[in-house]
């Protein structure tokens, strides 16, 4: 069993207080105060349900590709460069739009974000219909997201 020292443990708690008040609301005389974010703003119940993405990456890939497509030669594009660099980008999407409406896929998942997604989707439909009480519901959902404080990626390890 891990032990913690002093230091971690209120760490641990200021986290939790954080999370607690900023997320889902802290606990004042046996109330529970409204969050500071909704949770509807966080909350990915019915991106799961779904089959919705869970998280902002395919954005933020998309931005970091576009960023280095406009400045690749210079750090500071003129106004005509970026023009041209957004008519290109809304040319490419138009081509992607006519694949979806063509009903072609993109690449499939890796296997083990797909079967993570197929995990969560099943502890949210078992959880949807009553059969899971919050605390089992939590979790397996806290098991399938297990990330490995190494490297910060999704532990493909039996659990």
């Amino acid at each position: 069993m891990a032990t913690f020292s002093d230091e971690d443990v209120q760490s641990f708690r200021e986290y939790i207080d954080y999370l607690e008040t900023t997320c889902i609301g802290a606990v004042r005389f046996r109330s529970r105060r409204q969050p500071l974010l909704p949770i509807r703003c966080w909350n990915v119940f019915h991106r799961v349900q779904h089959d919705l993405p869970r998280t902002n990456n395919s954005i933020e890939g998309w931005h970091n590709a576009f960023s280095k497509r406009v400045s690749i030669s210079q750090s500071h594009p003129t106004l005509r460069r970026l023009i041209k660099k957004i008519m290109q980008e809304h040319g490419s999407n138009e081509t992607v739009i006519e694949q979806l409406n063509a009903e072609i896929v993109g690449p499939p998942l890796k296997k083990v974000h797909d079967a993570v997604n197929q995990r969560l989707k099943g502890i949210v439909e078992l959880y949807d219909s009553e059969n899971l009480h919050i605390d089992s519901y939590l979790r397996a959902i806290a098991h399938n997201l297990w990330i490995c404080l190494d490297n910060w990626q999704p532990c493909t390890a039996n659990r």
